[in-house]
């Protein structure tokens, strides 16, 4: 025969049949099913945390999936790639050998791809971005790296969407980023990687940016600005 039972909680009145009314395995069952669902439905966007457990990945020499950036140093030293594998490598240009591999936290999903990255023109900077840290922080990042240690030195963060492409200046002073439908952000690569300067008014997504040698910056939208990071024509 059923018989009907009410589990109080806070908030809740959740109802449901038994049809073994003094079955103590079967109410055990019921009790943690209700535990896990409270939990879960306690979750919060401020409980997602950078992952800390490990993750088993092949360990390649070569990327495994599209390559979306190369980069070179101004002396042709170094070739940086980027790719959607989650890493970023940079290679000697005279011998073809791999320097080195930069892992950046990533998580399951698109968290970790890399669309964007650039290599500083005196080789000893690399600056990696994408789909990079929108996991756990709700917005996007650009990671700044050694060239020569591999070691993280900055994360810049707050960035309000994907980031497609990142340019050094021809000095190395600045740090461009285009981002998906949000403009351009400018970083002083000379003062701690402060933001200088940000360009919103874009309608659409910039998928790459250049500097020419007198300072002057274009990007995907073809709009140039002059060296003062000022728009101009």
């Amino acid at each position: 025969m059923l018989s009907q039972h009410t589990l109080r909680m806070p908030h809740h009145r959740l109802y449901f049949f038994s049809c073994f009314k003094h079955s103590v395995p079967y109410r055990l069952l019921l009790w943690l099913f209700f535990l896990f669902a409270h939990a879960a439905s306690a979750q919060t966007p401020s409980s997602r945390l950078v992952p800390t457990s490990p993750f088993l990945i092949l360990n390649t020499d070569m990327h495994t999936s599209d390559i979306k950036r190369i980069d070179t140093d101004a002396e042709g030293q170094y070739i940086l790639t980027v790719s959607t594998d989650k890493t970023a490598k940079l290679w000697d240009a005279q011998t073809g050998e791999l320097l080195h591999t930069f892992r950046i936290p990533i998580a399951q999903g698109n968290e970790g791809m890399l669309y964007a990255g650039a290599i500083s023109p005196d080789g000893e900077t690399v600056a990696i971005a994408g789909w990079t840290g929108d996991a756990w922080d709700d917005s996007h990042c650009i990671y700044i790296l050694s060239a020569v240690t591999g070691t993280m030195l900055k994360r810049l963060t707050g960035l309000p969407n994907v980031i497609n492409d990142l340019e050094f200046s021809p000095d190395g002073k600045y740090l461009a980023a285009a981002l998906a439908t949000d403009g351009l952000r400018i970083y002083s690569a000379t003062d701690d990687w402060r933001l200088v300067k940000s360009f919103t008014d874009y309608r659409s997504s910039s998928y790459a940016a250049a500097w020419d040698y007198s300072g002057r910056l274009g990007n995907g939208m073809l709009r140039r600005q002059s060296a003062s990071l000022r728009p101009s024509v």
